[in-house]
């Protein structure tokens, strides 16, 4: 797997405790096998040893745990930085049709199953792998026909349970995408505090909710019934055999009393064994839900990439449009537009609702391919995704708050900034805001302690901190005071080497402009 490459110390040590604690596991029959073959005398010398490795082997197991968790915290973070980054790769049009809280969901139940394979799954194959093998040779020398019986038991559980894994995994890609689709049904209900607090009881919640919640832990009992079902049935298989064969080994003992220590030994060694052949039921689950999880991450996340040019734009001097054609999911739109644009532009992006005003804009920044656009004579095509975003800014009335400081949300993760934030603060775009907060100030989530001109003025902020060659405004000063409004144009005006484009549904903003896009 992709994902769990790079962790080989962490797989060479749990490997090396492993055995250690497998063969540890093994020692009170290895060594009753050992007496009764050497015709030793069981003394209270041997009796301390058996005591000494079952305290070792428990406290290998807990070194074991400890190492472990202490393992989870990076290999989480950095498998879960490696998944959101291939999520953010994915095409535009792909992240709406997912959509995010959906895709959130499903990666994280990926990152668990990955975890839970490296640090259990791997544990059991090879641990109990181990445990195995060295009671199938034990059981032969007891007798030949014994260590045949058990060698026989391993393909029927296995041949069992690759039946039901292929079977489960089926219903665990419905179930994933089942829970992940009712979360994100629930999830929309309550993020919006206003709606949810306007009414009067839960009831209503309650009715929109239900059916979601049904729909989870119906599909769970569902897979839980056939999971826990089938591999009963394969559980009480094994019983039958252990009960038979330690049947037989009684009688034997019962007619020789020579072989009475096949039958000691056999009775340590049977649960030993048949614990260890039932944990790679839970390994046949956990190896299910690995596989739907790598399958939806190659299918929908990196199968579902978006390209990128190779040529990279060190800046904006000039953007070329020509008869252009941009590709909506299976749709297309084409664009009569033949104009070019160099920095100290304003142009007024003018047209009808539904005209493709906020599409072309979004086709500059390569939210969905196009064609008829250069940079500097470069189509954009060629131009990386990466170098292109840095020059170009895109700015909408839908807006990111997070659940921080004031400060924090105009740096958005940036560390590095160097933000005059004396001269910032007294600005005409902050000093409004900061007059009843200050940089400090702790945001509720989507901003809830903010007007709408409070949240837009934080945004705009943002995007000037690490100032664009190409600035995107599309309907930022909807909805707001006209005060914040003139605030916030004339603050970005100020940038006279930028290229500026405005969409607006208020028609006195294209005396600012200075262009104009008719569509």
């Amino acid at each position: 797997m992709t994902f769990i490459k790079g962790q080989t110390r962490f797989i060479v040590l749990t490997a090396i405790l492993t055995i250690f604690n497998a063969l540890i596991t093994l020692i009170t029959p290895l060594l009753l096998r050992n007496i009764y073959t050497n015709h030793y005398q069981l003394n209270y010398q041997t009796l301390r040893l058996v005591v000494g490795c079952m305290i070792g082997s428990f406290l290998f197991q807990f070194i074991l745990l400890i190492f472990r968790e202490n393992f989870a915290i990076n290999f989480n973070l950095e498998t879960s930085k490696t998944l959101y980054r291939k999520m953010f790769e994915m095409t535009y049009d792909k992240l709406l049709t997912l959509e995010p809280t959906y895709l959130v969901n499903r990666l994280l139940e990926a990152v668990i199953v990955f975890y839970q394979f490296v640090t259990s799954s791997f544990v059991t194959i090879l641990g109990n792998g181990l445990v195995v093998l060295i009671s199938v040779i034990i059981f032969s020398t007891i007798d030949s026909v014994l260590g045949v019986l058990m060698i026989l038991i391993l393909p029927i559980n296995y041949i069992g349970y690759k039946v039901i894994n292929q079977k489960l995994q089926q219903k665990s890609a419905i179930m994933a995408d089942n829970n992940a689709r009712s979360l994100k049904e629930i999830l929309t209900v309550f993020k919006n505090t206003d709606y949810l607090k306007q009414e009067s009881d839960f009831t209503t919640i309650e009715t929109i909710i239900t059916p979601s919640l049904l729909n989870i832990y119906e599909k769970m009992a569902d897979i839980n019934k056939f999971a826990r079902g089938t591999s009963l049935s394969i559980e009480l298989l094994n019983s039958f055999f252990q009960n038979l064969l330690f049947l037989w080994l009684a009688l034997a003992a019962s007619q020789n009393a020579n072989n009475l220590p096949n039958l000691i030994i056999a009775s340590v060694l049977f649960p030993i064994y048949f614990n260890a052949v039932k944990s790679f039921s839970s390994v046949n689950l956990e190896f299910r839900n690995l596989k739907v999880a790598h399958e939806f991450i190659n299918n929908e996340i990196i199968g579902n990439s978006e390209q990128s040019g190779q040529q990279s734009l060190q800046s904006v001097e000039e953007i070329k449009m020509e008869n252009i054609h941009i590709e909506i999911a299976q749709q297309s739109l084409n664009l009569s537009v033949n104009q070019t644009f160099v920095p100290g532009d304003v142009v007024y992006v003018n047209g009808p609702s539904g005209a493709g005003k906020s599409t072309l804009m979004k086709a500059l920044i390569k939210f969905r391919k196009s064609k008829g656009i250069s940079f500097n004579g470069i189509p954009l095509e060629n131009i990386s995704n990466s170098s292109l975003r840095k020059r170009v800014s895109y700015l909408s009335q839908d807006n990111t708050l997070l659940p921080a400081t004031v400060q924090d949300n105009i740096l958005f993760g940036r560390l590095s900034v160097d933000v005059n934030w004396q001269k910032f603060s007294h600005s005409r775009l902050l000093s409004p805001l900061l007059t009843t907060k200050d940089l400090d100030s702790i945001l509720y989530e989507g901003g809830a302690n903010l007007s709408g001109g409070e949240k837009q003025r934080i945004v705009i902020a943002r995007a000037l901190v690490e100032p664009a060659d190409v600035l995107i405004l599309d309907e930022v000063t909807s909805n707001i005071d006209k005060q914040a409004a003139d605030d916030i144009l004339a603050t970005i005006l100020e940038a006279t080497d930028t290229i500026t484009f405005i969409i607006s549904h208020d028609k006195s903003h294209r005396q600012f402009c200075t262009k104009e896009i008719i569509l």
